[in-house]
């Protein structure tokens, strides 16, 4: 599922701009450090970062450390390349990286996977890259232009050190792709499901929780259709696969996001990458952000760091926008149809809403006739007596829609409960 949702992204708008962004570096020369969310599949990557690049006519070559046993990143990508042995030559020693970007057998552009499990950490190649910028200005300098470097690392290769930039160096993070709604997109695209309930609650549900970190979708497909001790699971099951816990996420930095507010966040998302002083956080995997939400803890982490209401309240936000515009069609409709048979009489012939402002609307338009008022006139009137197949609908929908309307989540199965009950009385589409 992962792999699919991952080859999505770079056909949606967010995939699509950070694509050209990474390409316009690319483009440029230098060397760029790309710091790519550990859910992406980095082949899949360089093949769309490859086809944007040949547009432009220039080639890529990719490699991945981990397929070398070379000592260094110089050996690694001589060795990759089929190059020559750029220490064996008679210019001066020590000056192999000049030699090497000087090479005529070079791509235009390479991309290296730093796996950083390999013999060479990710630390070898941030230096290697600012090597590399050094001799491509040198080159620039000199009149040549020398090819680009593009080393491709996991977020947490930042975790202990800050990326160096200047003018044939570039530092670019994977920030706010996918967003919020092209995650809803994926999810209808990858589902298979037969059920309508569970293909629309995971639509709605797993974005809110999800963020931009498509890696915790697969945790969170089956969990969400489930009881909240389900989706727990889920939750800390992820957290140990990513290795989070209290103590090195606090150290980073990221409790302060667990409960921060729109406000708290000046900085917001912007250019692909992190402000300053999140990048530490960021490079946990724990921070997440899109255009919808500023960055936040990943929802997994907030077990960790006792915010298990905010938990409840992104679970909350996902439930809200699919069921409570849904709850109130139905409402209308049934009011709509109520008043096509009898005319705008039958809300306030029988008796009025107790609350003065319910009365005072349902006085002005039948159409305005809410949940509790509704379902009373359909149990007690005599004239709606052929609607009394309504009352389960109408039932369920009030308890759920009080519950949502004071800040309370529901369970999967009280929407599934919901939709069964519309699609008997002809209201399904609305849910």
């Amino acid at each position: 599922m992962i792999a699919e949702a991952s080859g999505e992204v770079w056909r949606l708008p967010s995939g699509l701009r950070f694509l050209e962004a990474i390409t316009d570096t690319v483009a440029r020369g230098g060397a760029t450090n790309l710091l790519l969310e550990d859910w992406v599949d980095r082949a899949a990557f360089l093949d769309e970062l490859r086809s944007h690049l040949a547009v432009r006519g220039l080639t890529l070559q990719s490699l991945q450390d981990a397929d070398s046993i070379a000592p260094s990143p110089l050996d690694c990508l001589v060795a990759g390349l089929g190059l020559p042995d750029v220490r064996a030559r008679y210019d001066a020693p020590g000056d192999e990286m000049m030699r090497l970007v000087g090479l005529a057998e070079l791509p235009d552009a390479i991309a290296m996977v730093a796996s950083g499990t390999g013999s060479i950490g990710t630390s070898a190649w941030i230096e290697f890259a600012y090597a590399w910028s050094k001799a491509s200005k040198r080159h620039s300098d000199g009149g040549s232009t020398a090819p680009a470097l593009c080393v491709v690392l996991p977020t947490s290769a930042a975790r202990d050190r800050d990326l160096p930039t200047d003018a044939q160096l570039a530092a670019c993070w994977m920030l706010g792709v996918p967003e919020a709604l092209e995650v809803r997109l994926i999810c209808r695209l990858v589902d298979a499901s037969d059920t309508l309930a569970a293909r629309r609650w995971r639509e709605h549900v797993v974005p809110a929780l999800c963020g931009s970190d498509l890696g915790l979708v697969p945790y969170l497909w089956e969990a969400v259709l489930g009881d909240h001790a389900a989706l727990l699971s889920a939750l800390d099951d992820y957290a140990r696969e990513r290795n989070w816990d209290e103590r090195s996420l606090r150290e980073l930095g990221v409790d302060r996001l667990a409960r921060s507010q729109v406000s708290d966040i000046s900085d917001g998302v912007s250019d692909f990458s992190p402000p300053p002083r999140l990048r530490q956080a960021w490079s946990s995997g724990a921070v997440m952000a899109t255009a919808d939400h500023v960055p936040e803890a990943n929802s997994a982490a907030l077990r960790l760091l006792d915010a298990e209401d905010v938990l409840l309240q992104r679970l909350w936000r996902g439930q809200v926008g699919l069921v409570l515009p849904g709850i109130d069609g139905v409402r209308m409709a049934m009011c709509l149809q109520l008043t096509r048979r009898f005319g705008s009489s039958w809300a306030t012939e029988f008796c009025l809403p107790l609350i003065d402002d319910e009365a005072s609307a349902v006085r002005d338009s039948a159409l305005a006739c809410q949940w509790g008022h509704l379902l009373h006139l359909l149990r007690r009137h005599r004239r709606l007596s052929d609607y009394i197949e309504w009352i389960p609908v109408a039932r369920k929908a009030r308890l759920v829609r009080n519950r949502l309307a004071h800040g309370v989540p529901i369970a999967y199965s009280e929407y599934a409960d919901l939709l069964e009950a519309a699609q008997r009385c002809g209201f399904a589409q609305w849910l």
